[in-house]
């Protein structure tokens, strides 16, 4: 059977619009509400897990480790601090073929046979002993506890917990509740500086809750 050409066309157009209706039907009818999955909800989100990793560890070693322009291999176990310790001489004049970085190594403080409580470019009695990897003008020492069963960490004693490398003059103080500032040079030129964040147990909930809050 013939049929008209406009006729057909209205058919199509027909359906394709009843088609288009009943989808936007089923798109706009509500829906049973499916709860997210509990453990997505229990997990912390980005910030509390970076607080957390701060506060979880302490600084067991530190050392100095000496690279080239072509090669730095950081022993196992240990985490780099960047930048490099003579980073703004090599900027400056150029001249060094040699990098000088700080290195640490961390572990959880509840699994931890050793914590360093202390780093200063003097040592400060005998209980302190000097970096390995330093150099006449990079020098540092530090002054580690040892922790057993029968010597347990003092709750309310401060422990390294991480290291960051700064540049500047005398003048230049990490003003940080719990960081401090260790000049490795007494030049009034701009020189390498250490902020060294130091936090006691006790302190930890403190330290965590003030962070989320910012």
């Amino acid at each position: 059977m013939y049929m008209n050409r406009h006729y057909k066309k209205l058919i199509f157009s027909s359906l394709f619009l009843i088609a288009l209706l009943s989808s936007v039907v089923y798109i706009l009818q509500p829906k049973p509400f499916t709860p997210p999955d509990i453990q997505i909800l229990d997990y912390p989100d980005e910030q509390d897990q970076g607080i957390n990793q701060k506060i979880a560890n302490v600084i067991t070693d530190v050392r100095i480790l000496k690279c080239n322009n072509y090669k730095c291999k950081v022993p196992g176990g240990y985490q780099q601090i960047l930048p490099q310790l003579n980073y703004y001489t090599q900027k400056v004049s150029r001249t060094s073929m040699y990098s000088y970085y700080v290195i640490v190594k961390k572990q959880p403080i509840k699994s931890t046979t050793r914590a360093i409580v202390d780093l200063d470019i003097v040592p400060q009695d005998e209980d302190y002993e000097e970096v390995a990897g330093g150099t006449s003008e990079l020098k540092l020492y530090k002054r580690s506890i040892v922790i057993n069963m029968s010597k347990q960490i003092p709750k309310d004693l401060p422990l390294v917990r991480s290291i960051e490398a700064l540049f500047g003059t005398n003048d230049l103080v990490d003003s940080r509740e719990h960081h401090s500032t260790l000049h490795l040079s007494n030049d009034e030129s701009i020189h390498p500086i250490l902020s060294v964040f130091k936090l006691s147990q006790d302190k930890e909930k403190d330290f965590f809750e003030k962070k989320k809050s910012v």
